[in-house]
């Protein structure tokens, strides 16, 4: 008669199962990449922080709905804009939730995803100001296209590294206006210190400064391109694109 296998034997190997079964299940949580993600830390409507200090903003609910889009799991970094372009190039982030318009410096250091949306920039002035005058003084945001624009024209012109900075400059005169992309202005034209300087806004078409706007992504990762490429055409189709662009901006995008 055949005896069957002592009950002490099963007993350890089915620990050594478990054992292993449990180390592998925990090795693929630990591999499972985080992916860091990019955005501007205050630049309303697109990102600010609500009472409690938690994010929001068109810019941070593409993020999570991307993330999600792509069941990844995801880590947003605030930032200035002047850093995030290198921050990708470096390996400080995977990709970045905000609109550039591709210029070739950008080119050469990152990748981009396809059309984010559409903007346009716009001069924001007390007593319609001109923006070329040689008196005229000028803020516009440090790494931002429009102050690539104001340094190439030759404008007398202030860098600051946040949008929050803008609003202080042009109350006490310490600025006669700002060059910013049309959500900025759309923004600033709300703030209440600025209600009775009567600002005037004047879009600007100049190439550089127009046009369609694309998320960087890390030059190593092409395959990322093609993922959040098709996350956002999903987004896009099935009408999240445009119920978030109800919740923070007054007039359609795309």
């Amino acid at each position: 008669m055949r005896q069957g296998i002592p009950a002490l034997k099963v007993l350890r190997f089915t620990r050594c199962f478990l054992a292993v079964w449990l180390l592998a299940g925990g090795q693929a949580v630990a591999q499972e990449k985080t992916y860091q993600v990019a955005v501007i830390g205050h630049s309303p409507p697109l990102s600010f922080s609500q009472d409690g200090g938690k994010l929001t903003g068109f810019n941070i609910e593409m993020a999570h709905e991307l993330c999600a889009t792509m069941q990844i799991r995801c880590e947003l970094k605030p930032m200035t804009i002047n850093d995030i372009v290198d921050a990708v190039a470096s390996q400080k982030a995977d990709f970045a939730v905000v609109g550039f318009i591709v210029t070739p410096e950008r080119q050469q250091k990152v990748l981009f995803s396809k059309t984010y949306f559409q903007s346009v920039s716009v001069w924001l002035s007390r007593h319609q100001t001109e923006p070329d005058h040689p008196r005229t003084a000028a803020v516009v945001i440090n790494g931002s296209a429009q102050a690539h624009h104001a340094q190439a024209a030759g404008w007398n012109h202030i860098k600051v590294s946040s949008q929050k900075d803008i609003a202080p400059m042009l109350s006490s005169g310490a600025a006669d206006g700002a060059l910013l992309p049309m959500l900025g202005a759309l923004s600033l034209m709300q703030d209440k210190s600025l209600q009775e300087l009567g600002l005037k806004t004047k879009v600007l078409n100049v190439p550089l400064l127009t046009g369609s706007l694309h998320m960087p992504i890390d030059p190593r990762q092409p395959a990322l391109v093609h993922r959040i490429n098709a996350a956002l055409d999903q987004i896009k189709s099935d009408g999240r694109f445009d119920r978030i662009n109800t919740r923070f901006i007054p007039f359609r995008l795309q």
